[in-house]
């Protein structure tokens, strides 16, 4: 922290009163300042309950069905005619989908106390 900073930071109107009735130290003082880092890891537990609703399911024909006659013109001995037929059809789902969540209290652990600050980016989005 640079001397500018500690300036302003203890020049800071919210300061305690109490601060300079306890020996505290003015600026005029030349007060020695130390920042120190409090290393933490802070979590909070969220429970997620995923749920879908399917709604009113509708099919549509899409054209005409093509048919293919696979025996035409044939004499088969056992009486059976053999056709295929095929139909485009076009489905419609409705799916909802919704999540009920329940947040926890809020932890703390507490690390290391340091002079510097030493967190390195391992992942992106990773602070500690």
């Amino acid at each position: 922290m640079d001397e500018n900073m500690v300036e302003e930071y203890f020049d800071k109107p919210d300061m305690p009163e109490r601060f300079e009735k306890c020996g505290g130290c003015k600026k005029e003082h030349h007060a020695c300042t130390k920042v120190t880092y409090q290393y933490a890891e802070v979590s909070v537990p969220v429970k997620v309950k995923p749920f879908a609703r399917v709604g009113r399911i509708e099919t549509q024909c899409c054209g005409n069905p093509v048919i293919t006659d696979h025996k035409k013109g044939d004499c088969d001995c056992d009486g059976v005619c053999e056709l295929e037929i095929a139909q485009t059809i076009c489905v419609k789902i409705p799916i909802e989908y919704c999540a009920m969540t329940d947040i926890g209290e809020n932890k703390v652990r507490c690390g290391d106390v340091s002079n510097s600050c030493h967190c390195f980016k391992k992942e992106k989005d990773d602070i500690l």
